[in-house]
């Protein structure tokens, strides 16, 4: 563009200096002189300067305004990375909690079984030594006829009461293992919750 500015320009000037009419040829028409014309032409590369100056500057603004485009379309698809990871590993942990709930829900339930069984097995063997210390009374006052029959009744009881208290021990055993258990869920369920 601008090799075509200057071209017209000096074409303008040359022309100006030998084309200078006469006023016989002419007629009622002037043409603009010599410094006219150099006057335009230095004002019209003026233009042309400023006019590439501007061009050149704003290409350069359109290159920063593309380059920092680029770098905030990276940031905005590397935030979308993080969030996308950040949801899944939300639902992961969001699973993770509901199938500890539903695991300590289940040993809630095994615990308040296993206690029910306990009452029942220590109302059982306070049963059971009530009537042994009935039978103890009862042997000390019968006949010896009755105290050989009343013996042989007494270990029964004592050997079913031995069974009975050794299956109490176990459930004791039992109820501890599930608390402890219980212990451990509640503490990883915590722990997820304050993650």
């Amino acid at each position: 563009m601008r090799a075509a500015v200057s071209l017209l320009c000096v074409t303008l000037w040359v022309s100006g200096s030998a084309a200078v009419p006469l006023r016989e040829q002419q007629g009622q028409e002037t043409l603009a002189s010599v410094d006219d014309v150099n006057v335009l032409t230095y004002g019209v590369l003026q233009l042309s300067d400023t006019v590439h100056h501007i061009y050149q500057s704003t290409a350069r603004r359109m290159e920063r305004v593309n380059a920092a485009l680029g770098s905030q379309e990276s940031t905005l698809n590397s935030l979308r990375d993080t969030a996308a990871q950040a949801t899944h590993a939300e639902q992961q942990i969001r699973h993770a909690l509901t199938q500890l709930q539903l695991q300590t829900a289940g040993l809630y339930a095994q615990a308040a079984q296993m206690r029910m069984m306990l009452q029942r097995a220590e109302q059982e063997e306070a049963e059971l030594q009530r009537q042994v210390n009935h039978l103890e009374t009862t042997l000390r006052e019968s006949t010896s006829n009755n105290i050989r029959t009343l013996k042989e009744l007494a270990l029964e009881h004592s050997k079913a009461l031995k069974v009975v208290l050794k299956w109490i021990q176990e459930q004791r055993q039992a109820v501890e293992d599930q608390g402890q258990q219980l212990s451990q869920l509640q503490r990883q369920v915590r722990l997820s919750g304050k993650q």
